[in-house]
Formats: C-alpha cells, structure tokens, sequence
C-alpha cells in the first residue's frame, strides 16, 4: 500500500528515532515553569492555558486511536523512542506545507501529525522567537532532533497530551538553573482511515523485510554447499544424533566394586 502521506502529495525529507516524554496536563510541571515564565511569549501562555482547560480533571494520559490505550497513573507515561517524520508538499519549486508525524512501535495505532503553512509558522516563529524562515524549518527540525540523541540530558523531547485527542510537541533546553522553551507546536491525531494506512504499510514493509532475509538466508545455504558441503553435512548428523544425558549413561555403565582381602 502507498505511503498515506504520499497519497497527500508529501515527499520525506528525513526520518529519524528519537526519546520523546509522554506528558499530560495539568500536572506537566516543567512546561508549568515554561509557560507561566515572564519570559515566555503571551501567545504560548495563550496555549498553555487553552491546555489546561481542556485536560482539567484528566488524570492520565492515553495514546489517542489506540484500541489498548497506554495509560498511566500519574503525569508522565515516561520516556518512548518515537520515529519523527518530516514531509514536504511542494508546488511548482515552491514549499507550499512541512508536514511533521509522530509514531511510535509500543502502540501501532498511536499517530499524531502536523501541517505547517508559510503564515502558521509565521506564529510559530513570533511566539517561539525563532530568527529563522520558512524555508529553513526543515532543516531546524533536522537540528533539533539530532539534538534529542547526541544530548539527551541538555535537550529534551516531550509530547504534551491533550484530553480531546490533541497534543503538544515540544522542543525544551535544560540550562543550568531553568528550563527553556525552543519550540513549540500543535500536534493533531491522525484520522482512524489513515492510520489503518501506516499499519499496512509498515505491515508489509516487515513482510518484505522477512522475503529479503529469507533470500539472503537461501543464498548462504547454497554458497556453504558449494565451497564447505561437510559442514552441512556436519549439521544434519548433529541434529540426527539423540543428545545422551548424563544420567542414561550412569544408568547403562555397570558398578566397579573394589574387593579388598581381609
């Protein structure tokens, strides 16, 4: 089956695997000191707040789409090793969107995506205090993931879970004395039919990567029977031979009994 983001019109930039934390408000206490900060732009105490709101009352959190939600029973559902996708829509030589996907291998069904338009990042840029345009979005992503995995304890990942099935993605700097905000952004859950997609692409994708070993696998056979056939043969009479445990052979071994003359 077709990539469901190609079926959109995305092209991938890059992919990569890295530790994102599971969050969940209204507990989150560390974006609690990004948001609430004075340094922090209004329109992302606008965010933090609307957060709030939303999950007042939400006591875990759930991997929306998920027929076996992951849930736990405080704020945090730990760290997860998720795969980052980053796709763009282009139109005549012009970035016209930058699609970013979240999944993760604990749960198929968990996916979350967001499309970034020129004017949405615009936002995004005002209210993070990027000093970088659209054009190089990509490439500050690509920086900042590589940032998750070279310095997981400077650099840190967290997923924000919404109780309506929505989420916050947030790139967070762990300075000496206090935590600060990179970037920010909305996350949406994939919809249930292009879910079902991804699984059965990545479905076939281990389909395929089974055939492949398969093939490797009846390669080295027929390579070890041309150039060694007696180690093949060395193989079957192994398995042919019953393994004799210790116990049967001190059962079929006779007594020595040493006389002495009195």
């Amino acid at each position: 089956m077709e990539d469901p983001a190609q079926v959109l019109g995305y092209s991938e930039l890059f992919q990569r695997v890295v530790p994102i934390e599971l969050r969940s408000f209204p507990s989150s206490t560390l974006l609690q000191r990004l948001f609430t900060s004075s340094s922090c732009p209004s329109g992302l105490k606008e965010l933090y707040s609307d957060l709030s709101d939303s999950a007042e009352g939400t006591s875990k959190s759930t991997l929306s789409g998920c027929s076996s939600p992951m849930s736990t029973t405080n704020s945090s559902a730990g760290v997860e090793m998720m795969k980052v996708r980053v796709l763009s829509h282009v139109v005549g030589g012009i970035t016209t969107s930058v699609r970013v996907e979240l999944s993760c291998d604990a749960s198929l069904f968990f996916h979350y995506s967001a499309n970034v338009s020129p004017s949405a990042y615009e936002d995004i840029k005002e209210d993070c205090g990027l000093v970088v345009d659209f054009a190089s979005f990509p490439a500050l992503l690509l920086k900042l993931l590589n940032l998750l995995v070279e310095q997981p304890s400077t650099y840190l990942g967290l997923l924000v879970l919404r109780a309506d099935g929505s989420a916050v993605l947030e790139f967070a700097q762990n300075l000496e004395f206090k935590a600060m905000s990179l970037l920010s952004m909305r996350m949406e859950a994939v919809p249930q039919a292009m879910v079902r997609g991804y699984v059965t692409m990545r479905h076939n994708s281990v389909l395929e990567r089974c055939a492949e070993l398969e093939a490797e696998l009846f390669e080295l056979r027929s390579l070890v029977r041309q150039r060694c056939p007696n180690l093949l043969q060395l193989g079957k009479t192994a398995r042919a031979s019953p393994m004799t445990s210790p116990a049967s052979m001190r059962s079929t071994q006779s007594p020595t009994h040493n006389n002495y003359a009195m």
